[in-house]
């Protein structure tokens, strides 16, 4: 996976990490933000861009669908009830066609676009 990989890193901030000696996603997961300043990015959204990273590592490993952001266990719940077991079930949720009890259409987008920085290549 590439730093590009992550939710929220583009080729300026991708650039401005590189620059900073942030090559990989892990060394992205390791920055100490008490003392790495990173020219052009605020230390709030390098510590976004890290637990995006951090999500990122998470899923690849199996993490459940509450690691996809704005899906708490109450959604995990529902859509586990509609046969959502995966992160991977939640991208391929086809809105045209299936309809989650208790969930919007609105809230269904949101949740499979986030959960879709969550599968590299996707």
């Amino acid at each position: 996976m590439e730093l590009d990989d992550v939710k929220g890193i583009g080729p300026s901030a991708a650039k401005k990490l590189r620059n900073a000696g942030i090559e990989s996603i892990d060394d992205l997961i390791a920055v100490d933000l008490r003392s790495t300043h990173i020219e052009g990015l605020s230390s709030e959204n390098v510590a976004q861009l890290r637990e995006n990273a951090e999500r990122l590592i998470q899923a690849q490993k199996g993490g459940d669908l509450t690691l996809v952001e704005g899906l708490g266990p109450s959604a995990a719940k529902k859509l586990n009830k509609h046969g959502v077991k995966s992160i991977e079930d939640l991208v391929a949720l086809d809105l045209r066609r299936d309809d989650v009890e208790g969930l919007s259409t609105e809230n269904l987008q949101k949740l499979k676009r986030n959960a879709s920085y969550l599968i590299p290549d996707n």
